[in-house]
C-alpha cells in the first residue's frame, strides 16, 4: 500500500543523459509529472520518454501513464516504442469497476478482462516503487499489474548505495522491479532503479538491458512538484 500523502506531485520534472552500453552519452531521457483530466476524473499524468543510441542502432521510447492521484492505478496506459526491426503502438483504457479494459495495439482493437480493481502499468509500477516505505532486504509482491498472466510483479529492495550522477552525489535505495512481460522491467532485463532517500524520492539513475545494449539513464535536473494531499 503507497504512502499518503504521496512524495511526489504535479509539476514535477526530471531530465536524464541517456547512455547504452560502452556509449556513455547517446542520448536523453525525461520524466514529468502534471494534472489532467480522464473521463471527467482528476489523474496524475506521468510521461517517460527515451530517445538516442548510436547510428544504426536509434531508440524512441514514450510510456505514458494516467493514474488515480490517491491509490496511482492506471486508468489509461499509452506506448509508442521505435526500435530497431521493432516497432509498437498500444493503448490501453482501463475500467476497474467493470473488469475489463478496451484499446488497440498497433491499429488492431482489443479488449479483456481485469482481475484488479487496481491495475498497474509499466510506469505506474516506478511511482509505485518511489511511494513505498523500502526496506533492504524484502520483496514487495503485487497482483495488481494489468496483465493477468504477467502477476505477480515484484520488486526486489536490492541495497542502499551512494551514486554520482550530473545533477550530484545521492543517497540512494537500489530496487529491481520485475515484470513477467517483454519492457523496461522484464525478468531478463535485470533492470535497478536508484530512488534517491531524500523527501522526494526522485528516481536518480535506472539500468535495464535492452536488444541494443544496456540502458543507463543518469539524472541531470530535477524539478520537484509541489507537495499536497492526494
Amino acid at each position: 500500500m503507497v504512502s499518503a500523502p504521496l512524495p511526489f506531485a504535479a509539476g514535477e520534472q526530471a531530465v536524464y543523459k541517456a547512455g547504452w552500453g560502452i556509449f556513455g552519452s547517446a542520448g536523453t531521457g525525461t520524466m514529468t509529472l502534471s494534472i489532467d483530466t480522464l473521463r471527467g476524473d482528476s489523474t496524475l499524468h506521468a510521461v517517460l520518454a527515451i530517445r538516442g543510441g548510436i547510428p544504426g542502432l536509434r531508440i524512441d521510447e514514450r510510456l505514458e501513464s494516467w493514474m488515480d492521484p490517491a491509490t496511482l492505478a492506471s486508468r489509461r496506459f499509452l506506448q509508442r516504442t521505435r526500435y530497431p526491426r521493432f516497432s509498437r503502438d498500444r493503448l490501453r483504457d482501463f475500467f476497474p469497476l467493470d473488469r475489463r479494459w478496451t484499446g488497440h495495439t498497433n491499429q488492431r482493437s482489443e479488449v479483456g478482462d481485469l482481475e484488479t480493481v487496481r491495475p498497474l502499468d509499466e510506469i505506474g509500477f516506478l511511482f509505485v516503487a518511489r511511494a513505498e516505505t523500502l526496506v533492504v532486504g524484502e520483496e514487495l509482491v503485487y497482483q495488481d499489474f494489468w496483465k493477468p498472466d504477467a502477476n505477480p510483479v515484484r520488486l526486489k529492495v536490492l541495497r542502499r548505495e551512494v551514486v554520482k550522477v550530473p545533477a550530484g552525489t545521492y543517497n540512494t535505495i537500489v530496487v529491481q522491479p520485475i515484470i513477467k512481460a517483454a519492457g523496461l522491467f522484464a525478468e531478463k532485463g535485470e533492470a535497478e532503479v536508484y530512488i534517491s532517500e531524500g523527501p522526494a524520492h526522485e528516481l536518480v539513475m535506472l539500468r535495464a538491458k535492452l536488444s541494443i545494449g544496456t540502458l543507463v539513464l543518469q539524472l541531470e535536473r530535477y524539478t520537484p512538484g509541489v507537495l499536497r494531499e492526494p
